[in-house]
Formats: structure tokens, sequence, C-alpha cells
């Protein structure tokens, strides 16, 4: 079954969307690498994954061995890749790159809520949620949304001593029951959510001998989203996040364990909604990806090294252990002066010109990121 098929706008199907963002731009010539081209390996001597090691796709491609839990969903047709995918904005900022995603253009509202909207009013409080602090940009235009970092912490909760749960949830219900127009809406959704959510078993075990790894929060989100699904509450759409993915200098020990709390999650996630699999959808998506060159230019600037050439400048000696000793007991014998200043010449206008450079906008040698790099996974039926 395909993908467009598990986006029906007909709600009688009840199907829900998970959507999984890595936020931080995952590298995807790790995560799904192109194991059997000779210029992978050339341009990526360090970080290229071994053929040896990948887990095979086809006869070009290949999983990071991180990713192994995701085997079996490939081999039995679950899994789908999109390598490559991405839009036409060539903006190097994650901020930029993840509204873009969120919002799916330039266009009000995210695209996660202008697909709720298509499907009419939310037929209930729990339609559209999110494992997060706030509720996404993917969400936003939603019908019904609501955002918690855990099932457990959604709850009202009277700090009043020998308080009664029960009966401030029931004076609250008077309260707002007055109410009217969109006040009384908002707290009748948000009690509705309660009442639901309280009848969920969140203690309870993973089915079909599912195991979420208890140390991983991404984990424990995808369990929340089963838990979810599982309970029949009306649930359309779900978001969470797996962020850390923004690595420059240091991507083999930073993203490798993320691979395998995605790998592992995902694949926990399938095994526990077994049969209800074939009405989810979930979708892997990344602002953006990595530049081929991965992170080999990065170590030095050459751009920098011929503009002092150009333009007559002296390249400065390296420091000395000597000299600089002899230049800081010069330094302290001599009046007090801002910082920054040391160096630059007693001359007065000498010195103001010297500021003035010193001061100077700089110019970074930024890292080439194409926008058109960006790895979707699909895991579908």
């Amino acid at each position: 079954m395909s993908a467009s098929a598990n986006l029906s706008p007909n709600r009688d199907d009840r199907r829900a969307l998970v959507v999984v963002f890595l936020r931080g731009a995952a590298d995807g010539l790790t995560l799904v690498a192109p194991v059997a081209d000779d210029n992978y390996h050339k341009f990526r001597p360090r970080l290229a994954v071994k053929k040896s090691d990948a887990v095979p796709l086809d006869d070009t491609f290949g999983l990071h061995p991180n990713l192994r839990a995701l085997q079996s969903a490939w081999q039995e047709g679950d899994l789908a890749i999109i390598h490559g995918a991405g839009g036409e904005s060539d903006t190097r900022s994650h901020f930029e790159a993840q509204d873009l995603m969120e919002h799916g253009g330039p266009t009000a509202g995210g695209w996660l809520g202008r697909f709720l909207r298509t499907r009419g009013p939310a037929p209930s409080p729990l339609a559209a949620v999110a494992l997060a602090p706030t509720l996404p940009e993917s969400l936003s235009g939603a019908p019904s949304a609501a955002a918690f970092e855990s099932l457990r912490e959604f709850a009202i909760t009277d700090t009043r001593k020998g308080a009664h749960q029960e009966d401030f949830t029931r004076e609250l219900q008077r309260l707002y029951a007055l109410e009217e127009g969109a006040l009384h809406d908002a707290a009748s959704h948000t009690f509705e959510a309660l009442r639901r959510i309280e009848a969920i078993d969140t203690k309870a075990s993973p089915a079909n001998g599912a195991v979420y790894e208890e140390k991983y929060p991404f984990a424990q989100g995808l369990r929340q989203i089963a838990q979810l699904i599982k309970a029949d509450v009306g649930l359309d759409a779900a978001s969470i996040d797996l962020g850390g993915w923004d690595s420059h200098f240091t991507q083999q020990t930073l993203i490798e364990p993320l691979m395998l709390q995605l790998a592992t999650g995902l694949a926990a996630f399938r095994r526990d909604l077994g049969p209800r699999m074939a009405t989810t959808t979930v979708v892997v998506m990344t602002e953006f990806g990595r530049r081929v060159a991965g992170e080999q230019r990065l170590r030095h600037r050459p751009r920098a090294r011929r503009r002092d050439v150009r333009h007559g400048r002296r390249r400065e000696r390296p420091a000395r252990p000597r000299r600089l000793a002899r230049a800081k007991a010069r330094n302290a014998r001599r009046p007090w002066r801002p910082a920054g200043l040391e160096q630059l010449p007693r001359h007065p206008r000498t010195r103001a010109h010297a500021t003035r450079r010193r001061c100077a906008k700089p110019r970074p040698s930024l890292p080439e990121f194409p926008a058109a790099a960006a790895t979707a996974l699909f895991v579908t039926p």
C-alpha cells in the first residue's frame, strides 16, 4: 500500500501518520550510503561507510550498520527511501530550512495542519499530538492539537495540601462550563483529552515482544504514540523529534548513537503495532544534508592564505615559547590599555586605522551544504 493511500482525506479509514523530524541536518550519505560508488569513498576517506560493513539494500546503496534494525522492514517491503530529496532554497540556516520543511513552502500554517484541515473537524481532542514541550510549526493551523512530553505529565494537579484530584477537576469543569465561545471549547477539548489519556494503561508492556530502550527518550516517545494508536483515541497525526544531528568535526562520534536510537526505536514501534502498521505511516525527514566532501575542507582555509598574499600582507611567523614569555613580561611593565590593543602600533593615525581593520566584520569560510541533500525514510505497509 502506498503512502499516498495512507494520507487519504477520508476519516473512516482511521489511518495515522507519524512524522519523525531529525533536527540538525542528518547526513543522508552516512545513513543510506552509496557504498558501490568509488567517488563516495574518494571524497570521504574517513567518513565513508565501508561496503563490507553496510547493510545491503541493492547494488549501489547500503544502510549504516547502526541502522541494521530496519533491514527486516526493507526486506518485507515496508521501508522506502528517497535519497537526495530537498527544496530549491540554498539557505545554510538550520532554522530557516526547518521552517521551510514544516510549512511546506512560503505559506501560512504547517503542512500537517493543512492536511488535517482537509479532513474536516477533528473527531477527537487527540487527533493531532506532538511529543514535545510546544507544538511544532508543521501542526500550526490544525483543527485540534495537543503537545506534551509524556502521557503521565498530561494532567491537572492541585498543589494544595490534602486536596483531592477528582474534586479539583470537577471544580474546574463547572467553572469553564459557565464560559462561552473559544474558551469553553478549549476547556472542553482539554478535559476530554484528559479523560481519554487517563483511560490508557501507560505501564502496560508493549505488544508482540517489542522492546523500547528505557535510556532513549525518543524510543519512549514512540512507545507513547503506539499506546495512543492502540487505545483508539482518534489519532490522525503525531509528531516527534530526534535532535542532535548538527555535526561538523566529530560526526562519527555524534551521529552513530543517534542512528542506533532511530533504528531501534522505529523497529520496536513497528513490532509493537503489529497489524495496526497496515493503517500507520511513518515519515522520517530532516532539513538538509551534508556536503559530499565531508569534514575535509573544514580543516583549513585556503582563501584566507591567498588573500594575505594578494594584498601583500606578511604572514606572522609561528609564536615561540621564549618570544611569548618576553612579550608577556614587557606588556606587564606597560600601562594598562584596553584588551585587544596590545599589538597595535602607537602612532595615533595608524592605531585608528588598525583598530578599524581589527573590528571589521570577518569573512568566515562556511561549509557548502547543498539544498537538495536531505534524506527521507518512509515506513509504509
